[in-house]
């Protein structure tokens, strides 16, 4: 997964998004109304914040919950939503 991870920062296909208190203080909405745990959270506000093409993740319940906010996402452990994850990154 760490080579994985690699190769997609690599390919600008992954952002690393800097914490601050602004962002931390913005993901409790996520945390109090979607009962996200914290790091959900941050990622899912992350991902607003750089308004990126896909969502990746592997908890189910997480995409579960952005589907109500209305953002697609791939589970990167779900071999169908892998083949569509490689397509998008050389497409």
């Amino acid at each position: 997964m760490l080579e994985t991870t690699n190769n997609l920062a690599d390919k600008k296909y992954l952002m690393i998004i800097p914490l601050d208190e602004n962002v931390v203080s913005a993901s409790w909405k996520y945390i109090t109304s979607d009962h996200l745990s914290a790091d959900d959270a941050l990622q899912l506000l992350s991902f607003m914040m750089i308004k990126s093409d896909g969502f990746l993740a592997s908890d189910r319940y997480l995409l579960e919950s952005i589907k109500q906010e209305g953002i697609d996402g791939y589970n990167i452990e779900d071999e169908n939503d892998a083949t569509k994850i490689i397509r998008m990154s050389e497409g």
